[in-house]
């Protein structure tokens, strides 16, 4: 979560598997909580919250160059800035 929060702002390529929903745009948070958090990707334009993250519940965690990889379950959230990759499929 931390790092995600220090991408705050910043535009992010968000990419959810292994359904291969792919959302761009700013890194905002809308709900923080003991141990979890919720962040969203361009609150302007879409609703809904785009990652949720529970601590208890992640599998593993990490970061390369600029990419965040997390999986939590069946579901693995890729999170790069705009600096990394440009598209879920690169």
């Amino acid at each position: 979560m931390a790092v995600l929060r220090s991408w705050l702002g910043e535009d992010v390529v968000v990419v959810l598997e292994p359904e291969g929903t792919v959302m761009r745009g700013a890194l905002g948070e809308r709900e923080a909580g003991d141990g979890s958090a919720m962040f969203t990707v361009d609150e302007q334009q879409l609703s809904g919250i785009a990652i949720a993250l529970f601590a208890d519940s992640v599998d593993e965690a990490s970061v390369i160059g600029d990419e965040l990889v997390v999986r939590q379950g069946r579901v693995t959230v890729r999170v790069a800035t705009c600096g990394g990759r440009r598209s879920g499929r690169d």
